[in-house]
């Protein structure tokens, strides 16, 4: 069964909104979900075809609400894949200069 319906979730509303804009463009219908226990309902009532899951989360991180998610009749079937967000690197030396 193609991919139509991915479940996307982070607490980063910023990275909620990024991810689901570009999948969007390809055509992808993304349901958004804050936090690890809203995951866990909108995985039961939207069905999606894939969950994209933040690992880390306030409260329930991404392995607690996948693990739940696979235990459940209702959603052990669905496919998902964890991500883990890294702030980006800062540059801590000057480039060199070539004489």
């Amino acid at each position: 069964m193609p991919v139509r319906k991915i479940l996307v979730v982070d607490d980063s509303a910023t990275n909620r909104h990024a991810i689901s804009e570009m999948l969007a463009r390809h055509g992808y219908r993304c349901i958004l979900a804050e936090t690890g226990k809203e995951a866990i309902e909108k995985a039961k009532t939207e069905k999606p075809d894939l969950i994209l899951m933040d690992v880390v989360m306030p409260d329930m991180d991404g392995f607690q609400a996948t693990r739940a998610i696979t235990r459940d009749e209702q959603t052990k079937h669905m496919t998902w894949t964890a991500f883990r967000r890294r702030a980006p690197s800062r540059a801590t030396s000057r480039p060199s200069t070539f004489r």
